[in-house]
């Protein structure tokens, strides 16, 4: 049902918000927030590419999307740490968008293939879902790829090298499942009948709050493409407040 497709969203995205929360609580280690970063984007990546339902596509992908954060936090430095805290807030922005699309296009049901032929029969809804799609998977100039990139670039920085060849390795394969829907989206015909009737029983209405947690999501994942110096200096702010002992 929706409800229940609202609390898998809100499972999504929550957990996240306490991630930093819970490692300022019991302090930082640096092998074991390593090994858990490092097994969460594996098992994200892999484990994601032969789903056929998008709930269990953005699960596994979410395993994916905190190793990312964890590996950020172990690291330590206050490059990575920032990164970790921008890829968090990068996250949420995406997610919202994609739930909140998901939520109109097939609210009960989840098959990938479900998405085919949405470019022609909701060309605004498949860009938005493409366009946050899109960001997730890390494809440039987006928010996603940029928080990835600092992950990236601080490891290396900090002589993580194996690392971060994995965490880039992982973020390649990641970035198939997700040009996978993208592809079902803009470039699946519509000929099984199981498509045909998921179309004429969609909803046709977006509805009032919907459209606008996907206009200001999208609104704010598509800004900070052309302005990511708000959103670098906000996350700086935040980080020196948090960890002070970095200095």
């Amino acid at each position: 049902t929706e409800r229940l497709t609202w609390v898998a969203a809100l499972l999504s995205i929550v957990p996240k918000l306490g991630v930093l929360a819970i490692i300022i609580q019991i302090g930082l280690n640096e092998i074991g927030l390593l090994m858990a970063g490092l097994i969460s984007l594996i098992i994200g990546a892999i484990g994601a590419l032969n789903q056929t339902r998008i709930k269990r596509l953005l699960a596994y992908s979410g395993i994916g999307h905190i190793g990312f954060v964890l590996l950020g936090i172990a690291i330590g430095s206050i490059e990575s740490m920032q990164a970790s805290l921008m890829y968090i807030g990068a996250y949420i922005l995406t997610q919202v968008l994609l739930w909140s699309v998901v939520l109109i296009i097939s609210p009960k049901r989840d098959m990938l293939i479900e998405f085919s032929g949405v470019s022609r029969l909701n060309p605004i809804l498949a860009l938005a879902l493409a366009a946050g799609l899109l960001s997730t998977a890390g494809i440039p100039p987006l928010i996603g790829f940029l928080t990835k990139w600092y992950i990236i670039l601080a490891a290396v920085g900090q002589g993580y090298y194996l690392s971060a060849l994995i965490a880039l390795a992982c973020s390649v394969i990641a970035g198939v499942y997700y040009l996978r829907l993208v592809k079902i989206m803009f470039y699946q015909p519509l000929s099984t009948p199981l498509v045909i009737t998921n179309i004429l029983n969609s909803p046709r209405e977006t509805g009032l709050g919907k459209a606008i947690l996907i206009g200001v999501s999208l609104y704010l994942v598509l800004t900070i493409i052309v302005c990511p110096s708000l959103f670098f200096q906000l996350t700086h702010l935040i980080i020196l407040d948090l960890f002070p002992c970095i200095f």
